[in-house]
């Protein structure tokens, strides 16, 4: 599924939630891929695209290997890598932020190239 992105790190990873999709299609999309991949665990989700840089752009929750618990789902704070992980795909893959929440500034200010 590479509207996702899903890579698994002891936990899953789903970024890059399609702008237009649903929530439901999204959730129905990302458990038949980690349900391919035999994963039960905890799931953090990028919303960028449909919440923007806000607190509550990463979203985790558990997966029980069929369904997500979303009684488990709450905002976290990633760490810096990972956040840093994410902005470097979204550069990747400039297509994801064309209808995203992110005004004309915010895109363009994503897609520059990281300074050390």
């Amino acid at each position: 599924m590479t509207d996702n992105n899903i890579t698994i790190t002891g936990s899953a990873f789903v970024t890059g939630l399609p702008c237009g999709d649903s929530e439901p299609t999204t959730m129905r999309r990302a458990a038949e891929e980690l349900i391919v991949r035999n994963f039960i665990g905890m799931v953090t989700f990028d919303m960028l695209i449909t919440n923007g840089h806000e607190p509550n752009r990463f979203i985790q929750g558990v997966f029980d290997g069929t369904w997500f618990d979303t009684k488990s789902f709450k905002v976290v704070t990633p760490a810096a890598s990972i956040i840093d992980r994410q902005n470097q795909f979204f550069r990747d893959n400039p297509e994801m932020l064309q209808n995203s929440v992110l005004s004309t500034e915010a895109v363009a200010e994503m897609l520059e190239p990281e300074t050390a």
